[in-house]
């Protein structure tokens, strides 16, 4: 009576634990501890009563229990873990894809090492050791080299249906296999043989998530940075036109400024226009790099800092950036000087609020670099970007990716290293 119970809940036991594998880096609902222990319990519940309540041939009701049992461990993941039910779905998949590599792991080496399959019963794990040894390589295998890097920043970013076509093409026909298995089971051979094809079909299907994946994130990555580099030419385009502007108000305040000062002044009016003389003269082209891109750039970052109240200073040769496309510079700096500016905002103390820029030449090589204090120390993953505090988690890193595009597009070199709580950036191109 036990061993039938056990034959019965096993498959759901080992599903979840695979998907609850496949989710680790999920974002988790509120007593995500507690919802794990009912959700292996209602899982185990529900499997008795399909097993009893499920009608057909074997074949039919092997299919019809496993698309409903993948689907129940869906709902159940989608009410542990804080992702949308299709995900939860997904997810299932690919720790089923997990499970069947396991199970027909071990089986093989079932038969390999006592030359029969387990006790005779396809589901009763009567070498408890071996059972624990294979599952635990399997999955944490399977995990290492696929399921850790579907999911980024706690969610799936995934093509449903080109992903979906993996399983509806490969799955099936794995199970399909172990229903035949079940007929010809006194035929060793041709029982690995059959093993062996359903782990590969396993592999395949994870193998496809993955490059899926990786297909996804580009296609992401790219409409964000050309919406990016889009909204850059716009702001480019707008902010020559507003500073060219200013230059203009600015060149005429300073002739009618300097009409004010004529004749007696009292102290305050004295102050008052000496007040807007300093302004005028910070608006009246602040920075003279011989490079009208860079100039733009400055004055406008620098305009920012001004309303945030950050010390900002650059010593610049621009000539020395005159080989990069007008654009290319722009956006590598706007995205720099915006991630440089978002990190000293958060600093209370606004004297600590500090960013510097220097480019220069040293031997044969052009070093443009840019510091910035920060609130704490800065940790940086393998990835070499910063972690991000943004709200939308999905388009983090494209502002990093699309300064070191236009780096490399000229033959240079991006690092990003933290010393305490200073954040240094800098890049190097060869003359």
């Amino acid at each position: 009576m036990i061993v039938s119970i056990f034959n019965s809940i096993i498959f759901p036991i080992e599903l979840l634990i695979a998907s609850y594998i496949c989710a680790v880096k999920i974002h988790k609902r509120p007593c995500w501890a507690g919802r794990m222990g009912l959700s292996v319990a209602a899982a185990c519940a529900y499997m008795l009563a399909v097993d009893k309540v499920l009608p057909g041939t074997m074949l039919v009701k092997g299919i019809l229990t496993f698309l409903s049992t993948v689907l129940f461990c869906g709902v159940l993941l989608f009410w542990i873990y804080d992702i949308t039910l299709k995900d939860a779905v997904y997810c299932c998949m690919i720790g089923y894809a997990m499970q069947h590599f396991a199970s027909c792991l071990y089986i093989f080496m079932s038969i390999l090492l006592y030359g029969k399959t387990p006790a005779g019963m396809w589901v009763n794990r009567s070498n408890v050791f071996l059972y624990i040894v294979v599952y635990i390589f399997s999955y944490g295998l399977l995990y290492l080299l696929f399921a850790r890097n579907l999911p980024k920043d706690g969610e799936y970013i995934i093509n449903f249906g080109s992903s979906a076509e993996a399983f509806v093409l490969v799955v099936p026909v794995a199970l399909v296999l172990s229903i035949i298995e079940k007929k010809i089971h006194t035929d060793p051979g041709q029982i690995m043989i059959c093993q062996i094809y359903e782990m590969i079909a396993c592999v395949l299907v994870l193998w496809v998530q993955y490059w899926q994946k990786r297909v996804v994130n580009l296609e992401v990555e790219m409409t964000v940075q050309e919406r990016m580099f889009a909204e850059r030419r716009r702001q480019f385009e707008q902010s020559i036109s507003n500073i060219d502007v200013i230059n203009h108000k600015c060149h005429d305040l300073k002739y009618q400024i300097q009409a004010l000062k004529t004749g007696e002044m009292s102290e305050n009016k004295k102050l008052a226009i000496d007040e807007i003389t300093n302004a005028v003269n910070f608006y009246d082209d602040s920075f003279q790099t011989d490079n009208e891109i860079l100039n733009t750039a400055l004055m406008e970052k620098s305009m920012v800092c001004r309303r945030y109240h950050v010390a900002f200073s650059a010593i610049v040769d621009g000539k020395k950036l005159g080989f990069m496309n007008p654009m290319d510079l722009y956006v590598l700096l706007g995205n720099a000087l915006d991630n440089a500016i978002e990190a000293v905002r958060k600093i209370k103390e606004e004297e600590k609020r500090v960013i510097s820029m220097r480019v220069y030449a040293k031997d044969e090589l052009i070093i443009l670099q840019i510091e910035n204090t920060c609130t704490e120390d800065v940790n940086l993953p393998e990835d070499g970007n910063p972690a991000t505090t943004k709200a939308d988690r999905n388009y983090h890193g494209y502002g990093i990716g699309s300064i070191r595009k236009i780096v490399e597009k000229y033959n240079g070199s991006l690092s990003l290293r933290a010393d305490g709580q200073i954040f240094i950036l800098t890049a190097v191109f060869a003359r």
